[in-house]
């Protein structure tokens, strides 16, 4: 049987206290393997007894994590931002007292190895004071890599004259085009696909990234 995250389940134990407890830790572990992953399903299993019926009481851990995430960048925005570093992304994955809290940067013009040395001296004290994470955690912090989506127009500009794969809705309909990235504007990108130009506005992309030919 499969219980919802985040909704109370009542039960009823007609059995001494001992069986009842036994139930409980049971039913923890068949609902842990009939919903995996569990690091991205459960944060808390919580139970409590009203006379003779025990409640239990399950918490997304995702929420959980999504609000660390969220106060991680707002402690560290001021940082990037008086350094002239763009945030791109923020991971945090894992368990507790063993979770990996991966911040991903660039600049318009690519990031150095000495500024990523600085940054990540500079973000492990402002963390070690603001303490978003619980326990033990390892930080990471790098550039996005090339094959990180594009979603930022600064992004595109550092791309310009590169080869992208653009995934995008024309008329209603799902299409992917390959080209050279021509030009970043206001609104949209040009492509030049096959000596053809072709205009794809921001709001109809659904995924760009960024093709290296091996």
């Amino acid at each position: 049987m499969i219980f919802p995250p985040g909704k109370p389940l009542q039960l009823i134990f007609p059995a001494t206290p001992a069986q009842s407890v036994l139930m409980g830790v049971n039913l923890k572990i068949g609902l842990i393997f009939a919903l995996p992953p569990i690091s991205k399903l459960l944060a808390h299993f919580i139970m409590w007894k009203s006379g003779n019926v025990y409640f239990f009481y399950f918490i997304k851990k995702t929420d959980t994590m999504n609000e660390r995430v969220k106060k991680i960048r707002e402690i560290i925005s001021p940082l990037l931002t008086r350094e002239g570093i763009y945030l791109v992304d923020i991971e945090l994955r894992g368990f507790a007292n063993n979770q990996v809290l991966s911040i991903f940067v660039d600049t318009e013009t690519g990031i150095t190895m000495d500024q990523v040395t600085h940054l990540t001296q500079e973000i492990e004290g402002i963390l070690d004071v603001e303490d978003p994470i619980p326990g033990r955690y390892r930080l990471e912090v790098s550039s996005p890599g090339i094959d990180r989506p594009l979603t930022e127009k600064w992004q595109y500009r550092k791309n310009i004259g590169r080869q992208l794969k653009v995934n995008y809705l024309q008329h209603d309909q799902k299409v992917e085009r390959t080209g050279i990235l021509k030009d970043v504007l206001e609104d949209k990108i040009l492509l030049v696909d096959h000596q053809q130009e072709v205009s794809i506005p921001f709001s109809q992309i659904s995924r760009a990234i960024v093709k290296i030919n091996l």
